[in-house]
């Protein structure tokens, strides 16, 4: 049944897939219309080395004294590593965010050629800091520790994050941008991810369906507090400049949906993480104590799902708030308003009309996955008890490995 079920669902997605895939021609066209990210001609990116760092710089307002109050400026004095003048030395001047980012002797930045900039005052200024070294790095350091610590379940994890990037990157993004409907784009989206990420990592079984089939639950739930949030709480998706650069450039583009979409994809971490957590707890529990009732195991199953409630609120609030830190400190010390002025502000009340959409997804998700599994998990005899009960219950109720007991040598003498 719930085999038949799943597979219904996933031809469902299949077919949205089919149906949803982007026009890749009107992807191109957008993508050589568009100038927004796009360099005047002549303009280009070149890399250079700081051979030596000086302050302070001139105003960035002719004729005004520099004080405290002023923004943070340093002198990089740099040797061009590409571009036509490769060997030359520049002057660039960092303001703000360059002049805060702990810039050292050695160290590589970017600088932008102006060819009709004046000579006199420099062709060249301070572009940016490229960072793909210690990004590298860090992803080899997460991949690593995953690997050691997961070992076999950490790379198949890993294969699942890869396929998860993949549809995102080659299906949901461009199908929003295509114009198609964004709540259907997220909802098969994301139903694909977890069809292969959970059966990668988690192996083909009926507690993985039990866990799928309430995660499938969760994503219905998910989208429709999020139709009720956009609804009642009368967004537009206009939550900040990116919003009104892709509204100006890709008309088609449903912003209300795309704000549903995302609270879609934003949860199904957390989403599968609570419903294989329960699932595991209740086929657990059927090995552990095969004399338990269906109440008994549901009762206990909850217990541990009330504890993983309380610790999921502090997940997603937090996650939610450390992203948002610096909106927040900027409220707490220079609003002067009500609470009622601030939470009129779209993109403060786009925020927390998500978290607590996504919480309360979660929270519903609990009870429901642990019913579905004490559904779905075989019942053994009551009379089975000890070694032998456990070793029928794992017979009746199989795992991807099944545990066996191991027979402790005997030490004499």
């Amino acid at each position: 049944m719930v085999a038949s079920l799943l597979g219904i669902i996933l031809l469902s997605t299949v077919g949205g897939l089919f149906v949803l895939w982007p026009d890749s021609a009107k992807i191109a066209q957008l993508q050589q219309s568009s100038t927004l990210y796009s360099f005047a001609p002549g303009v280009s990116v070149e890399n250079a080395r700081i051979t030596k760092i000086s302050t302070p710089c001139q105003p960035l307002i002719a004729d005004e004294p520099r004080s405290e109050q002023s923004p943070k400026c340093v002198q990089l004095h740099v040797t061009l590593l590409t571009g036509a003048d490769r060997g030359s030395q520049e002057v660039v001047e960092a303001h703000g965010p360059g002049a805060n980012s702990n810039l050292r002797r050695g160290d590589v930045i970017q600088v932008m050629y102006l060819p009709d900039a004046d000579i006199e005052t420099g062709q060249y200024s301070f572009y940016g800091i490229p960072r793909g070294f210690p990004l590298w790095i860090f992803a080899a350091i997460f991949v690593l520790t995953v690997l050691v610590v997961a070992r076999w379940k950490g790379l198949l994890s890993l294969l699942g994050l890869g396929f998860s990037v993949l549809i995102v990157l080659g299906f949901v993004l461009p199908a929003l941008a295509s114009g198609q409907p964004g709540i259907w784009v997220g909802l098969v989206g994301s139903t694909l991810i977890l069809f292969v990420v959970v059966h990668l990592a988690h192996g083909f079984s009926m507690r993985t369906e039990a866990a799928m089939l309430g995660t499938i639950i969760g994503l219905i739930l998910s989208t429709l507090f999020g139709i009720a949030a956009v609804e009642f709480g009368k967004l537009s998706g206009y939550i900040d400049e990116t919003a009104f650069d892709l509204s100006a450039y890709i008309s088609t583009l449903d912003l209300r949906q795309l704000w549903i979409a995302a609270t879609i994809l934003a949860g199904i971490g957390v989403l599968n993480d609570v419903t294989i957590t329960q699932t595991s707890t209740v086929w657990e529990l059927r090995i552990a104590a095969p004399d338990y009732s269906s109440k008994d195991i549901y009762l206990s199953a909850m217990r541990v799902g009330r504890d993983h409630i309380a610790s999921t609120i502090y997940t997603i609030v937090f996650a939610y708030t450390g992203a948002a830190l610096t909106s927040f400190v900027m409220i707490a010390m220079f609003f002067n308003e009500k609470m009622a002025d601030i939470t009129s502000s779209e993109s403060i009340s786009a925020e927390v009309l998500r978290i607590l959409a996504s919480g309360t997804t979660l929270i519903l998700s609990i009870p429901l996955t642990t019913a579905i599994a004490v559904a779905l998990v075989k019942k053994t005899p009551r009379i089975a008890q000890g070694a032998q009960g456990t070793q029928r219950a794992l017979s009746e109720n199989p795992v991807e490995t099944p545990w066996k007991p191991r027979e402790r040598p005997v030490i004499t003498g």
